[in-house]
């Protein structure tokens, strides 16, 4: 049965508008479905919105104002702190008028102490003492917060996540030597950093020294360091270190320290790589390559010639573009 084509059309039409109407449609029945009736009778609109949730340990993990008083001279808090990153502890009076001297002490899940702040002069009102710790150890931190003199008073704590760390993470235990291993390339300059990344209280020596050797795949020792101090929390030191072999190097250290612990971050950074490794003295080392049968052409010579040859292309297909059109005319 042959089907006119007018009928086609209107066929087609109808089908068109009749789908077009479908999809009007449903856009409207969503658009209803997000809409929410509230208590007073006005609709309003819930918008979508991907709220991420706060995962334990990131963010602020306490933030709270304690009192301490002259039957309750300690507050202890316990956090959740993330391997490989920065948090900063910080703390202030919040009753006008008031001062006091604190310390900080921390535990960390292992049964370590850290005397991590002891105030050098009075604390004031409404003024903050950060202090940062860079976690080695994930797991359950103890806090310990002691007022040593002062008044009844309230004191503002926070504690909260900041930066991640770079590099490998260590707990430097009190007179142990600690060996570090590097996979290095050969004839390549390195740059190494060791970071103190644990804050040292103030009624203690600050200073860190190392003695730090390397020994290269050969067990040639090189001698980096001797009582080289690490005074600033998050200020490395960097040695440069270039090498003539590739393989496993060993960084020894040994450190003098006044607290029993200190977390510390090694990061290597690869700087350069020197040219070449042409070794003269090898005998697998050719100077020149005898196996070569092209001639050595100057690059001026060869872009000369490539010029003249891309003009006389262009002519020629100028002057058969023409004759074509000639002999078709």
């Amino acid at each position: 049965m042959c089907i006119p084509k007018d009928n086609k059309k209107n066929q087609v039409s109808a089908i068109f508008f009749t789908v077009l109407i479908i999809f009007l449609g449903f856009n409207s029945i969503q658009n209803d479905m997000h809409q929410s009736i509230n208590p007073s009778g006005e609709t309003s609109i819930i918008k979508d919105q991907s709220i991420k949730s706060q995962a334990i340990g990131e963010g602020v993990l306490h933030d709270k104002v304690h009192t301490f008083h002259e039957n309750q001279r300690q507050i202890e808090i316990h956090v959740y702190f993330l391997k490989g990153f920065n948090y900063w502890v910080s703390s202030a009076v919040v009753t006008d008028g008031h001062s006091c001297h604190m310390n900080i002490t921390l535990i960390d899940p292992i049964g370590r102490v850290y005397y991590i702040y002891k105030s050098e002069e009075q604390m004031t009102f409404n003024k903050y003492y950060p202090v940062p710790f860079g976690v080695v150890v994930e797991g359950n931190y103890t806090l310990l917060f002691t007022e040593i003199e002062g008044p009844n008073l309230n004191i503002h704590i926070r504690v909260e996540q900041d930066f991640s760390l770079d590099g490998d993470l260590y707990v430097i235990e009190k007179e142990e030597s600690v060996n570090y291993t590097m996979d290095l390339e050969s004839d390549a300059m390195y740059h190494i950093e060791l970071t103190r990344i644990s804050p040292i209280a103030y009624s203690q020596d600050l200073t860190f020294t190392f003695d730090l050797n390397v020994t290269d795949p050969s067990d040639i020792v090189f001698t980096i360091y001797n009582q080289e101090p690490i005074i600033s929390i998050y200020k490395p030191i960097t040695f440069p270190f270039g090498t003539a072999q590739e393989g496993m190097y060993y960084m020894t250290f040994y450190t003098t320290q006044a607290q029993r612990y200190i977390n510390l971050a090694i990061q290597i950074l690869i700087n350069k790589t020197f040219t070449g490794e042409i070794d003269s003295d090898s005998p697998n080392n050719e100077t020149h390559n005898p196996a070569s049968l092209f001639p050595y052409i100057p690059p001026s010579f060869f872009y000369s010639s490539v010029g003249i040859m891309g003009i006389i292309a262009f002519v020629a297909l100028i002057i058969g573009a023409y004759y074509k059109r000639k002999f078709n005319n």
